[in-house]
């Protein structure tokens, strides 16, 4: 007598992307497309050096997968500026048992979404007394769900493919799969077990949508041109559009292109955001940081050197002295001579 499998299968229709202070992680949902987790951390008490851009730690753990997590490092966006910037990878952490941490201090986060844990894996970020969270899923290319048997029974070991393609997984101890980076098309899927009659399903997968990155964070000078550097990725290679919003106004019709300049317009803690579309219409939005740094440093004034001059005893050395203020102030001088003979005099004529 022959025994049947029953599979449970999932094929995840995610498109969107949400967009997400003193700590924050930059987007409320990352999607398996998306290799690392973006951080912002302002905390102007740990900017202890005004000349140096500083360095805080972070831990970055996941709620089943990682749970003793990866310490990281944020670097200072510019100096004295208290606003720090990092990101750390992702990993997908799963074997035989459906989810196993990965290696410890590999500098990766291991998240797994898969199974009958396709709802996501939360993601923290722990600064201080401080903590924020995000979710990890798998994307709508991921096709994922549970090998059982007639009873209900998960099925370990069983081999899952798309025919006609070369993709292939392996159900796990839980039952668990995934088929990951499926291009967009209708697949019949085989499931193939040891003492098992082959099953077969049909499945669907839809065009993806692209992954735009707005990369950064960017910073100068408020009133500095900066050249931004957008990029995208798209499962099925279509040409991609690029559009910018760089006012804030929700509206993509300020810059297009991957790199255009984008003029610094205030002092602190700004974005732009990128939109990326491809021929299909599908579109992915993104955010960066970007930070107008303020000079408001009193720089030491310039002095044009007198001299030297060659004189005869007894005649008079007449000589102007010329200096500027590079922040626009006016310059104060007073002459102070030393070392004068004994028989000389020294007469200050005062600003002109």
């Amino acid at each position: 007598m022959q025994k049947y499998l029953y599979i449970y299968c999932i094929v995840i229709f995610l498109f969107q992307r949400l967009s997400g202070q003193e700590l924050k992680i930059q987007d409320d949902v990352y999607y398996g497309e998306i290799s690392s987790v973006a951080i912002t951390v302002s905390d102007k008490t740990a900017d202890l050096n005004t000349n140096l851009q500083e360095q805080i730690t972070v831990l970055v753990y996941t709620e089943n997968s990682d749970k003793s997590g990866e310490s990281t490092q944020l670097s200072e966006i510019g100096k004295n500026t208290g606003l720090f910037y990092g990101i750390i990878g992702f990993e997908r952490a799963y074997s035989d048992t459906h989810a196993t941490p990965p290696i410890a201090d590999n500098g990766l986060i291991g998240v797994f979404a898969e199974g009958e844990y396709i709802s996501g894996e939360k993601i923290y970020v722990q600064y201080g007394t401080k903590t924020d969270s995000a979710l990890y899923k798998e994307p709508s290319s991921t096709i994922t769900g549970v090998v059982k048997d007639h009873m209900g029974n998960p099925v370990s070991g069983a081999i899952i493919g798309l025919i006609g393609s070369r993709i292939i997984g392996y159900s796990r101890t839980d039952g668990s799969y995934g088929l990951h980076d499926v291009p967009e098309g209708s697949y019949t899927m085989k499931i193939m077990r040891n003492n098992y009659a082959p099953q077969y399903y049909q499945v669907s997968v839809p065009d993806a949508s692209p992954i735009a990155y707005a990369n950064g964070p960017y910073w100068d000078a408020v009133g500095s041109q900066v050249q931004l550097n957008g990029n995208g990725y798209d499962l099925e290679d279509e040409s991609l559009v690029f559009k910018w919003d760089l006012d804030g106004d929700g509206s993509f019709d300020d810059a297009s292109g991957q790199m255009p300049l984008y003029t610094i317009q205030k002092t602190g803690l700004d974005t732009v955001w990128l939109n990326v579309i491809d021929d299909s219409g599908n579109e992915d939005i993104d955010m960066a940081i970007v930070y107008g740094e303020s000079d408001n440093i009193n720089h030491k004034p310039n002095l044009t050197p007198a001299g030297p001059f060659i004189k005869s005893e007894g005649q008079l050395l007449s000589f102007p002295v010329n200096a500027s203020d590079p922040d626009g102030g006016t310059v104060d001088l007073t002459m102070n001579p030393d070392n004068l003979p004994p028989e000389a005099t020294f007469t200050d004529h005062g600003n002109n």
